[in-house]
């Protein structure tokens, strides 16, 4: 049995030790420091390098924020300016391939130069004809209804051409000789000639008093064909003198009354009051009340029927004004049971009762010649739709 004295003196020999060796410490401590105290926790110091380092970081920080918010604020604007590019393309009836030569086209260019496109007609204007005679495969007739689609006059539109009077200064046109094609402006009419401007007239390509004719096309109507002859050449320019004979080419736009079964649905998703449900269909739509739904499918009949719209009344009851704020529709139209036709077009009210008027955006080229000779077969007159 061990005795308690003996290990409670073993306990203060222990302590005696370390408070010894505290002590020691303590003077060896105040012998390197000469007695001053020093605080046991200290706020870390801030180096001039270190200083440097923070202030870089926080400009990085406040420059890729920056960076971030133009690259953003880039990417709305171009989309605005392409959708305003496409609203613009939409109205005057241009089709896929041509609207797809349009996107081209708009890729092609810088940032800035996209912006330029909405806010002046004219640049947008020369920039395109300047990259379609880039482009390889000549000007077609194609080219020259694509362009005259998009800048021509409305005025001048249905305006058919007989003799020189009839062009506008400014008309964009082809003109050809010997076959070859070049891509031109009507800058004068002088009489029975015609002063014509073009990037790509040479004499070397052009001769005088040669054959020679220029195609111009009105979007209301078709396109015509000028004959006479290369009066003179210059760098960039030539007269044309006119023989006095026009061509027809195309076919104006005609109609017939029918009924056919017509279904809309709305393109590409449908935004509309909370009140079309209940079918209050009494307001327009407000922002307020805007709500992603279910698809919102119209049933109507047409009353008449033309190759580039029908007009038509729909079979249940609903507002005008719901109808009319859907900016695209996707419609599709059965002439027979087999031949039906799907395109997204737009949909405005009639000026002369209460039909509504769709109008075909991006029909294919095929439907619309098998539509314009059902309508021929049926003692189609000329079209007014609106």
């Amino acid at each position: 049995m061990i005795d308690n004295s003996i290990i409670q003196e073993e306990f203060l020999i222990r302590g005696l030790f370390r408070m010894k060796s505290t002590v020691l410490y303590v003077l060896f401590f105040f012998a390197q420091t000469g007695g001053e105290r020093r605080p046991i926790m200290v706020w870390p110091s801030t180096s001039t390098g270190s200083f440097f380092f923070s202030f870089f970081l926080v400009i990085l920080i406040v420059v890729s924020i920056v960076v971030i918010m133009l690259f953003l604020s880039k990417r709305v604007q171009k989309r605005k300016s392409w959708e305003s590019i496409y609203q613009f393309a939409s109205t005057h009836h241009l089709n896929n391939e041509e609207l797809l030569v349009l996107r081209v086209f708009y890729d092609s260019l810088l940032f800035p130069q996209q912006i330029d496109l909405t806010k002046n007609k004219k640049v947008f204007k020369n920039a395109l004809i300047d990259y379609l005679q880039q482009k390889k495969g000549g000007i077609s007739k194609e080219v020259i209804i694509f362009l005259d689609k998009l800048f021509i006059p409305s005025s001048i539109s249905n305006r058919k051409v007989e003799e020189v009077n009839d062009l506008y200064i400014g008309e964009i046109c082809s003109f050809e000789q010997e076959g070859e094609p070049f891509l031109c402006t009507v800058m004068e009419k002088r009489g029975d000639e015609i002063l014509l401007s073009g990037k790509k007239i040479t004499s070397n390509k052009i001769k005088i008093n040669k054959p020679s004719k220029i195609y111009v096309f009105r979007p209301e109507i078709g396109g015509f064909l000028l004959e006479g002859i290369t009066k003179e050449v210059r760098e960039s320019s030539l007269t044309f003198k006119f023989f006095g004979e026009t061509e027809f080419k195309g076919h104006e736009h005609l109609m017939i009354s029918y009924k056919l079964k017509i279904l809309l649905t709305a393109w590409p998703e449908p935004y509309y009051a909370d009140d079309i449900l209940n079918k209050k269909n009494t307001k327009p739509i407000s922002e307020s009340k805007k709500t992603t739904v279910e698809p919102f499918i119209l049933e109507g009949t047409t009353s008449k029927v033309a190759d580039r719209g029908v007009l038509f009344v729909v079979s249940e009851d609903a507002s005008q004004d719901v109808i009319t704020n859907q900016k695209l529709w996707e419609a599709e139209l059965t002439i027979n049971p087999n031949f039906v036709i799907r395109c997204k077009g737009k949909v405005v009210r009639s000026l002369k009762d209460n039909s509504l008027l769709f109008k075909f955006i991006d029909i294919k080229d095929n439907d619309r010649e098998e539509l314009y000779e059902f309508i021929k077969e049926f003692g189609g007159v000329r079209e007014e739709l609106i």
